[in-house]
């Protein structure tokens, strides 16, 4: 799919060449692949039936330091590595309500249940590594305050 505008000054715009930009932007860039992949593992993890660390009854049991583990990571690295703060907070700030919606469906998933006591281990994870990663942006200055480019 072609679009060609002569008289307001568009070039021509190839629908393919776009893909392979997006494409080549994003496998140059292994740490969003890397944070792509950390939410299709815990969307995955989350909805298996019966999973293993699950089956801890405890209120502090290893699967709740699993989840607080997986979501400081989940909400570290936007803020940390990718180049605009703004959107980095925003894709950060997606990871409380992805782990209370995985939570939620977990009451329709055999042999999972729903527990208040992992949503706030998803929540106090993902604050942890927003202000992780603040704390490494104030550091080292990295980053810029406005978006001058697509994902990088």
């Amino acid at each position: 799919m072609d679009i060609n505008k002569k008289g307001n000054g568009f070039q021509k715009v190839s629908l393919r060449s776009n893909k392979k930009e997006l494409l080549k932007k994003l496998i140059s860039r292994p740490l969003i692949i890397l944070w792509i992949s950390g939410i299709l593992f815990v969307s995955v993890t989350s909805l298996i039936p019966q999973a293993s660390l699950s089956d801890v009854n405890s209120n502090v049991g290893i699967d709740k330091l699993a989840r607080i583990i997986t979501f400081a990571f989940l909400g570290f690295l936007p803020i940390a590595f990718f180049s605009s703060i703004k959107l980095g907070l925003c894709l950060s700030s997606s990871m409380p309500p992805l782990g209370f919606l995985l939570e939620l469906m977990q009451r329709y998933v055999p042999g999972r249940h729903f527990s208040p006591e992992d949503i706030i281990a998803n929540n106090v994870g993902a604050v942890i590594g927003i202000i992780l990663a603040v704390i490494i942006r104030i550091i080292f200055r990295t980053g810029r305050l406005t978006k001058k480019r697509d994902i990088t």
